[in-house]
């Protein structure tokens, strides 16, 4: 998945240190800021007002992800839920709360300023590029999400990618069992590999399909199809109830 250029979420960043090269002061800073001609996503980083004021909340989410990366210099990557707007996935029920970079540069992670910094180990095909942004894959940023989050937004996110063909079930827990199983909080992992499938084509559906799992019913099928008399439909979802009684 390619994001064009003049996406919002790719909109210019400006860090204080280099507008400070370039002859600003932190009061012309402030002054930019207070008539609305500059916003600051997070402490040291501007962007262009109205473009800022135009954007939607995951939009905003994506600019404060990009200019935490650039303020790293090096050595990181946009990880976990900061990876999936650069994939155009959905964020739906996620905590936007903070910045995911995960380290590269051998050194033990820790949260400051609203960035969560991971160490993990990164195997070969593990990280994408997007527009100069080092980020995850979108299978290793799917499973990341399903043990840092919560089990329902997860699925919505592997449903997502499955449904588009970015990977498949099989690559999905292949790639789980092939170093991630043992990673910590890795118990939900195995619910979303569970239910996963490629048919789910909404976060709508993710979230209906993963209300049924939790209310004890029946595995679903998706894109149910329904004839009647040449005429062709397709459910969400079918039930499939066994009868009883002889009937």
């Amino acid at each position: 998945m390619t994001i064009p250029a003049d996406d919002p979420r790719l909109a210019p960043i400006s860090l204080r240190r280099e507008l400070i090269a370039l002859g600003e002061t932190d009061r012309s800073l402030a002054a930019s800021l207070r008539s609305g001609m500059r916003a600051r996503p997070r402490r040291g980083a501007y962007v262009e007002g109205p473009a800022w004021r135009a954007m939607s909340g995951d939009q905003r989410y994506a600019v404060r992800c990009r200019a935490a990366y650039q303020q790293a210099r090096a050595g990181v990557i946009l990880s976990h839920a900061s990876a999936l707007p650069f994939h155009d996935a959905p964020l739906w029920g996620l905590d936007l709360s903070e910045v995911h970079l995960t380290r590269v540069d051998g050194l033990s992670g820790r949260r400051e300023a609203g960035v969560q910094r991971h160490r993990g180990e990164v195997d070969d095909g593990d990280v994408a590029e997007v527009h100069g942004v080092r980020i995850m894959s979108a299978i290793r940023a799917t499973l990341e999400v399903s043990m840092w989050g919560t089990t329902e937004p997860a699925l919505a996110v592997a449903n997502h990618f499955l449904h588009r063909g970015d990977f498949t079930a099989a690559e999905l827990r292949e790639r789980y069992e092939q170093s991630m199983v043992h990673w910590p909080d890795s118990v939900s992992t195995d619910v979303v590999i569970r239910l996963a499938d490629p048919r789910i084509e909404s976060v709508g559906e993710s979230r209906t399909l993963y209300f049924l799992y939790r209310h004890g019913f029946p595995k679903p099928v998706p894109q149910y199809e329904v004839a009647d008399d040449g005429f062709v439909a397709f459910l969400d979802f079918a039930v499939r109830v066994p009868r009883s009684g002889g009937l």
